[in-house]
Order: C-alpha cells, then sequence, then structure tokens
C-alpha cells in the first residue's frame, strides 16, 4: 500500500514538471517533502501505522496540480487570444 501512495506522489511530481514558476518549484517542493517522508516510513518500518495519513496530503496535492494545470492552460489561451 505504501508502494501506492509513493508511485501517486512521483505521479504528481511529474506532471508539474509542465507547470511554471514558483508553482512549478512549491508542488515539486511538497512531493519531495512527501516522498522522503514515505522513504523514511519505509525504513523504520513503521508504513502500517501511517499509510491511512498519508491519504490527505497526496490527494491535496494531487489536487493543487491539477487544478493550477487548469489555470495554467486556460490562462495561456486567453493571453494567445488577446
Amino acid at each position: 500500500m505504501i508502494d501506492h501512495w509513493s508511485n501517486r506522489v512521483k505521479e504528481v511530481h511529474q506532471k508539474a514538471t509542465a507547470l511554471k514558476g514558483p508553482v512549478k518549484d512549491h508542488i515539486q517542493g511538497m512531493s519531495n517533502v512527501l516522498t522522503n517522508t514515505i522513504n523514511a516510513l519505509k525504513e523504520e518500518q513503521k508504513t502500517e501505522l501511517f499509510v491511512d495519513s498519508l491519504l490527505d496530503p497526496v490527494e491535496a496535492l494531487e489536487k493543487l496540480c491539477t487544478k493550477s494545470l487548469r489555470v495554467q492552460k486556460k490562462s495561456s489561451t486567453f493571453y494567445k487570444k488577446v
């Protein structure tokens, strides 16, 4: 199960490469923190205790990335029209 969360965080990090500016840096920084947390839990072999607590931060990061990509796409389309 912990690998599932790890993979989701990696996907978000990859998607964030399409973003620009500080939003990209922020999302990738947050994904790095989550990845480090997951790796530390694996090393301590305490993944079962904390696996449910990863749900909210991972989902929040996914939503932030998705919305940021949507806003960036809309704004770039708007500026092309103007």
